[in-house]
C-alpha cells in the first residue's frame, strides 16, 4: 500500500473493514462506498471521499478528485484515524501488552482490555 497513491473499495456491504484502516494508517487517500463504518472513517475532502453503492458516476467524480488532489498529505490522513497511524497503535499495543504482563506477574489476572 505504501507504493500507492489511492486507495477505493466499492462494496456492498461492510463492516469495520480492515483494508480500509490500513489504506488510511498508510496515509492513502480512500475511495468507498456508505456502508458498515465507513463513513465513520472516512471524512470528504479530509481523508478520501465517501460514495453511495452501485453508484459510477459518483465513484468516478470521487476518483478524479482524489487524483486532482495529489499529492495528500499522508501523516495528516494517517492522523485522521482515532487510533493515529501504525506507530501509535505499535506503542499502545506494546503499553498493553507491558502492563498486562506486569499484573500478571504482580498476580493480578484481568482479561478486561
Amino acid at each position: 500500500m505504501r507504493a500507492s497513491n489511492a486507495f477505493a473499495l466499492f462494496s456492498a456491504r461492510e463492516g469495520c473493514c480492515n483494508a480500509i484502516l490500513e489504506a488510511l494508517a498508510c496515509g492513502l487517500p480512500v475511495v468507498a462506498t456508505d456502508v458498515g463504518d465507513n463513513s465513520w472513517f472516512i471524512r470528504n475532502d479530509i481523508n478520501g471521499y465517501i460514495v453511495p453503492v452501485d453508484d459510477l458516476s459518483a465513484s468516478s467524480r470521487a476518483l478524479e478528485q482524489v487524483v486532482r488532489k495529489l499529492p495528500w498529505k499522508k501523516s495528516d490522513i494517517a492522523q485522521s484515524l482515532p487510533v493515529g497511524d501504525w506507530g501509535d497503535v505499535a506503542l499502545k499495543v506494546d503499553d498493553f501488552m507491558r502492563r498486562k504482563l506486569a499484573g500478571t506477574r504482580a498476580g493480578v489476572s484481568d482479561a478486561r482490555c
